[in-house]
């Protein structure tokens, strides 16, 4: 099994392609990778990849690459959002208010429909542009779009959960 930092560094590679995936996307391609014997396969798996597709593979493609003799039962794992690495992954809405930054965890639904809302919003305000009404474009971009230069969305590793240190346990007495 291939270490996290690996996987990560592969999936990087990735990010470029079309349709790469969400949270949710990136952990089950980065399962499919871990199971890859020896990172060199990996490495000369994604280069191939690079070289021929232009979307994001699948896992299916990556667990397709594996010969059947390596192809592993699922394994189990005591914590099932990071895979006992330790790490996860959060969306973040960072705003800069001149030097100052200020920055906010999403939830991945969080993040998502803020893209989605900026993503239509762009569209609906070039399509007004387009029609001549300018002031209006520019309206619906202050009003529903990050702003340029001084919100962006962004993803990085987090501790989990499953790593968070809680309280001591407390044993009873004479044990």
């Amino acid at each position: 099994m291939l270490d996290q930092i690996t996987c990560d560094e592969q999936l990087a590679r990735l990010s470029g392609l079309d349709y790469f995936p969400s949270a949710n996307g990136r952990k089950n391609l980065l399962l499919a990778m871990r199971e890859f014997p020896e990172a060199e396969k990996l490495r000369a798996f994604i280069t191939s990849w690079l070289r021929h597709e232009t979307h994001t593979p699948k896992p299916a493609d990556l667990y397709a690459e594996l010969p059947p003799h390596e192809q592993h039962q699922p394994l189990s794992y005591r914590c099932a959002i990071c895979c006992d690495s330790g790490l996860d992954y959060a969306d973040f809405l960072v705003t800069w208010h001149g030097e100052r930054k200020t920055s906010v965890r999403l939830t991945a639904e969080q993040a998502d429909a803020l893209w989605e809302r900026h993503c239509t919003a762009q569209a609906e305000a070039d399509a007004l542009a387009r029609a001549g009404k300018f002031v209006e474009a520019n309206n619906l971009r202050k009003d529903r779009c990050l702003q340029l230069g001084t919100q962006m969305i962004y993803e990085r590793s987090v501790p989990c959960t499953c790593r968070q240190s809680g309280p001591p346990v407390q044993l009873p007495p004479g044990k």
